[in-house]
């Protein structure tokens, strides 16, 4: 993928299911609507930034709970990112009949995300 075309690494809606929350944690982002998906890194300020999402799926007895991190990161940034909610997916994704199998669709995809991201190109800093 060029840097110059528009990458949304990630969009896609899933149901809710009875119990589940929907925390996302927004992190300067556009809407889903807009088309501005790209721009300056969110927490360093580097370009290229990409507009990427990382689901966390924490599995409770009866429920689970989600977070979904959406924002423009740069390649080492979102990176960094998507590796914390994926290890804390993979560790506590499967305490729950609900959540075990709705933390497979959530490894995969931030997987899917994190290999994406290998193609980038690197940032380089702010002038």
């Amino acid at each position: 993928m060029q840097a110059s075309a528009k990458a949304r690494l990630s969009v896609r809606s899933r149901p809710m299911i009875d119990g589940e929350s929907d925390d996302v944690e927004n992190s300067g982002a556009k809407d889903a609507g807009d088309n501005d998906d790209e721009g300056p890194c969110v927490r360093c300020g580097a370009q290229p930034g990409f507009y990427v999402e990382f689901d966390q799926n924490i599995g409770l007895l009866l429920y689970r709970h989600v977070r979904t991190w959406k924002g423009i990161a740069c390649r080492d940034c979102a990176t960094a990112i998507g590796r914390r909610y994926l290890r804390l997916t993979l560790l506590t994704g499967w305490w729950g009949a609900i959540s075990a199998p709705a933390n497979l669709l959530a490894i995969r995809h931030d997987l899917a995300v994190l290999r994406e991201l290998r193609t980038m190109p690197g940032p380089s800093t702010p002038a």
